[in-house]
């Protein structure tokens, strides 16, 4: 089985799934990597996924996201971080829940707000209204991450970074690793 984390733009994903992989001893997929692999072959251009949705817009970064689940579909037993927008698209969603259980990590917004306005704007905020975007965007992918069946994780308040890995653990080894 796989655990598929979900949440907001810097809640920890590939952080927390990368140590928590290597602690497993599985494997850990980013399909921003693979969104940024596959998008190297298609241009050449080796660039972030913050630069591709820049450039390229929110319905190309989107086709792109899809594209590179048929790369995951055979994944076991692994650790899949997966982009903030991704498990909106009712089809990704579907796959994904087939694929392994849903974690969303959900963090306070205070926390999200301040480590996305300090590693630079992304793409998918309005340069001219960042502060008002930020809250219009959290406000709408929050209220669709609560209706989505899945395993909540809170990642604040007291809860040390042992004992979110220990839950992850646990989560991973209760689902049949």
């Amino acid at each position: 089985m796989n655990l598929i984390l979900y949440g907001f733009k810097s809640c920890g994903k590939t952080t927390l799934g990368q140590k928590v992989a290597k602690s497993m001893k599985c494997a850990f997929y980013d399909t921003d990597n693979l969104v940024e692999s596959l998008y190297q072959i298609k241009t050449g251009q080796c660039v972030s996924v913050r630069e591709i949705f820049k450039s390229e817009g929110e319905v190309y970064f989107r086709g792109l996201e899809k594209q590179v689940l048929p790369l995951i579909s055979n994944v076991k037993n692994s650790i899949i971080a997966i982009g903030g927008g991704l498990v909106l698209d009712p089809f990704n969603r579907c796959f994904l829940e087939q694929l392994g259980k849903l974690v969303y990590l959900k963090v306070r917004k205070k926390i999200i707000q301040e480590r996305i306005f300090s590693a630079g704007l992304p793409g998918f905020l309005d340069v001219n209204r960042p502060k008002e975007s930020f809250e219009r965007l959290f406000k709408k992918r929050t209220l669709a991450y609560e209706q989505i069946p899945a395993y909540r994780l809170i990642i604040e308040g007291q809860k040390q970074d042992s004992e979110i890995f220990s839950e992850l653990e646990n989560l991973l080894v209760s689902y049949g690793k």
